[in-house]
């Protein structure tokens, strides 16, 4: 097979959605400008923006559909077109200063009581800090912002243990209430390594950031190290950062059955993973720990292989590598968030950056979160552009080079700022709307106006992006990105643009650009003046060169070599095959059975496909259209039992549908039940046989609702010979099951045994510890594990053990 990272230039192998040609974005077609009014009053820095809609607006806010936004010309302020985009990044700058707040609150903690906290809120309708909302803020544009209130919301989203908890490691990183109880089947909380890293970038004193969040870092990496990694594949388990709503973007059987997402491995998580295993090696090193920072780097490269292996095999990158008892299938589905965020952290090359981003499906008003949508599930996520992944697609095509890329994110973001009168939390992708209806789809079910990332999203396009202003560890680069067709539709005729007041790392910088005559070409760098001297415009400036107030002239000319035009649009009056997955195959009775040495496998889909069989992890058969399915490959009756999963093919677009539920062809003599009577004994078993043997136990966890809470339940495990002595160790994991009386299977863990007796010991060690067990969250009261105890009960039934 090619794999997507040995392809030359763009993906010829794409195939499955045509990259199209020259075509307009078509931010523009609906006559966005003719619903939307501006009004401009007084002098730049001092302007007052009146801004009117005649769009519908979520809870008729602002009210009347009128806002009125007045710049202060102390704080950051753009003079670009004299209209709309100035307006919109003073908007977006009013809006972060509205989620700038006093005190934090949720109904779900301390009993819905305020608690004092200079911090940033996660938008209107959202009252509290939540782990991975503030670092993608943090990490888009509000370090840089307000590092003083961003540093006090990103250690709020860490905890010691509490004081009933003893043992290592101990402070570490939250990961909020969510699927199955939380942490460990949701696993993104390192998303906080992208804000605290940008944090210590963006600030007077690194150092003081480094010194105070290494150890943090280090225990949560320790902790997932011994928890969720697997050594396997090299990959770390856990949902997709963000698309946390089960239905919207998994199989529809997980929405009451979170094992397979806890046990899944998203590109999106292990990108996160990897930015922290690299900013706990740069801190390392910075703080004069050498050996640590080579573990970490260590780590760091190994997981870019086994990422770029195990997500990028194919043509198309996979979103996530679904789970089931003993294998992981690969989908063909696509996270946005995940891809751009593979692009800015460097796991894809530069030479296939630009390709990846091409490949991505937009429609004409930007790019949804997910490719293929969904026609079972209202709009959310499914259907959904979100305004800060669209940022990160636009800073990422920036990155690669895509400027068609930067053209699409940056017409949407103003779009969308401009008819809501708000950087709202999320738009619809067929209208581009904050509230519509789709092939009998409304949504966005949830939606809430000036949503800190989408806030911090619209400030990184323009200042990061537009401008280019960029900082990291070497230093500061400014390098426009102005593509033709942003400046022919917002500043033709223009002689320069300006960003004033930027504040970064206690200095301040103004910026202007200034642009050739009006030409066809698209626009380059020629040369750039930092406080009146020429400088290399591709060489970082260090801190040192700096003085308190520092002014860019930036000279673009015209570009000689044409930009690329690649794109994959994809209209929403298209058949809706090309923007739909097909139904998820359902499996008919017990779905596998065993005849004469072979599997057959019963299914069903609702609709014309062909179909996929996967047989442990890997592609067993393609285009099959006679059900039921026998596998010619006989099963072996002393080895494993296989494990089968089934995926829906549309015949025309190529979209995959979601797998069906895994189902293993297992004999009775190949299953065997062990009741538990109580934890504090060890099960005594009896192995008939050589061979890897796979454990689970039956179990319920009735602490808490399917998709929420913090008491997702962990055990070690551990396998005794007849003497007492370990042989194996392993972790089980018990989601949340919402009902006492509410039977399901824990995780898996397999171990390589002789014919024989043994004892399965289970207990909890320090590595058995959800999100309960932290000091921050006691004042949960919402949720079983909130004040001062942790919560880690299960009503174990029995041990299954399987060949």
């Amino acid at each position: 097979m090619t794999t997507w990272l040995e392809m030359p230039g763009l993906w010829t192998a794409f195939g499955l959605l045509a990259l199209v040609g020259a075509t307009a974005w078509g931010t523009g077609e609906d006559g966005w400008r003719e619903q939307g009014s501006l009004s401009v009053r007084g002098n730049p820095g001092q302007r007052e923006f009146h801004m009117q809609t005649k769009v519908a607006l979520r809870d008729n806010q602002p009210e009347g559909g009128n806002r009125v936004v007045r710049e202060d010309r102390h704080q950051p302020w753009i003079e670009v077109d004299g209209g709309w985009i100035d307006a919109l990044y003073a908007l977006a700058r009013l809006e972060a200063e509205e989620n700038a707040v006093r005190r934090i609150e949720d109904a779900a903690y301390a009993d819905g009581r305020p608690f004092p906290l200079e911090a940033f809120e996660t938008g209107r309708l959202w009252h509290y800090v939540w782990t991975r909302d503030i670092s993608y803020a943090a990490d888009l544009a509000l370090a840089r912002s307000d590092p003083a209130r961003m540093e006090n919301s990103l250690f709020f989203k860490t905890s010691p243990l509490k004081k009933s908890v003893s043992g290592k490691p101990s402070t570490q990183m939250l990961q909020d209430t969510g699927t199955g109880g939380s942490y460990p089947v949701s696993t993104d909380r390192v998303a906080l390594a992208l804000g605290l890293r940008r944090l210590a970038l963006e600030s007077t004193k690194p150092e003081g950031i480094a010194t105070r969040a290494y150890p943090i870092l280090r225990d949560t990496l320790l902790q997932d190290r011994g928890l969720v990694f697997d050594p396997s594949d090299g990959l770390y388990r856990g949902e997709t950062s963000f698309l946390d709503w089960r239905e919207q973007t998994y199989p529809p059987w997980t929405a009451q059955d979170t094992l397979a997402i806890g046990m899944s491995k998203a590109l999106s998580t292990n990108v996160l993973h990897y930015v922290a295993l690299k900013t706990a090696g740069e801190w390392a090193r910075s703080l004069g720990k050498p050996e640590d920072a080579t573990q970490w780097e260590t780590w760091a490269e190994d997981l870019q292989s086994a990422i770029r292996k195990e997500f990028f095999a194919g043509s198309t990158p996979s979103a996530f590598l679904l789970a089931g008892e003993t294998s992981c299938v690969p989908v063909r589905r696509r996270d946005l968030l995940a891809e751009t965020l593979a692009v800015e952290s460097g796991l894809v090359p530069p030479d296939k950056a630009k390709a990846l981003l091409a490949s991505y499906p937009v429609g004409p008003f930007g790019p949804s979160v997910v490719w293929p949508q969904e026609k079972s599930v209202p709009i959310y996520h499914n259907l959904g552009i979100w305004p800060f992944v669209t940022a990160y697609y636009t800073k990422a095509s920036r990155t690669a080079g895509y400027e068609p890329g930067v053209e699409c994110g940056l017409k949407s973001l103003i779009r969308g700022a401009a008819l809501n009168l708000s950087n709202m939390e999320n738009l619809d992708w067929a209208h581009g709307l904050a509230s519509a209806e789709y092939h009998g789809l409304r949504g966005p079910v949830i939606n809430s106006q000036r949503q800190l990332w989408s806030v911090a999203g619209f400030i990184s396009a323009i200042e990061d992006v537009l401008f280019g202003f960029r900082s990291d560890q070497d230093g500061i680069i400014v390098n426009p990105c102005i593509p033709q067709s942003i400046r022919e539709e917002f500043f033709p005729g223009a002689s320069k643009i300006s960003l004033r007041n930027l504040r970064v790392q206690g200095k301040t910088h103004h910026i202007t650009v200034e642009l050739p005559a009006e030409g066809a070409a698209p626009l380059r760098v020629a040369s750039v003046e930092l406080n009146g001297r020429p400088i290399d415009s591709k060489r970082p400036v260090s801190g040192r060169e700096l003085t308190a107030t520092n002014s860019w002239r930036i000279q673009m000319e015209p570009d000689d070599q044409p930009a690329s035009d690649e794109r994959n649009l994809v209209r929403p009056d298209a058949d809706p095959g090309r923007i739909f997955g097909p139904p998820t195959p359902v499996w008919e009775r017990e779905g596998v059975t065993v005849k004469d040495g072979h599997a057959e496998l019963a299914f069903h889909c609702a609709a014309e496909v062909d179909f996929e069989i996967y047989r442990d992890g890997k592609l067993a058969a393609e285009k099959v259209r006679s059900i039921p399915w026998r596998d010619p490959m006989p099963l072996d009756p002393s080895g494993p039992s296989p494990e089968y999963a089934v995926a829906a093919v549309d015949r025309e677009s190529g979209n995959q549908s979601h797998l069906s539920p895994f189902r293993r062809a297992l004999d009775a003599d190949q299953l065997f039940r062990f009741p538990v009577s109580t934890e504090k004994e060890p099960v005594e078993l009896r192995v008939p046989s050589d061979g890897i043997w796979v454990l689970k136990a039956h179990y319920a966890n009735g602490a808490g609702e399917i998709g929420t809470g913090i008491t997702c339940g962990i055990r070690a495990v551990e396998i005794l010979d007849a003497k007492g002595a370990a042989l194996h160790r392993g972790h089980l994991i018990f989601p949340q099951t919402g009902g006492k009386d509410e039977l399901r299977s824990s995780s898996s863990v397999a171990f390589n045994l002789s014919q024989g007796d043994y004892r399965i010991r289970l207990w909890q060690d320090d590595l058995s510890r959800n999100m309960s067990y932290f000091a921050g969250n006691e004042r949960a009261t919402g949720f079983p594990g909130g004040g001062p105890k942790a919560f880690n009960t299960l009503d174990i039934r029995e041990l299954v053990l399987s060949r």
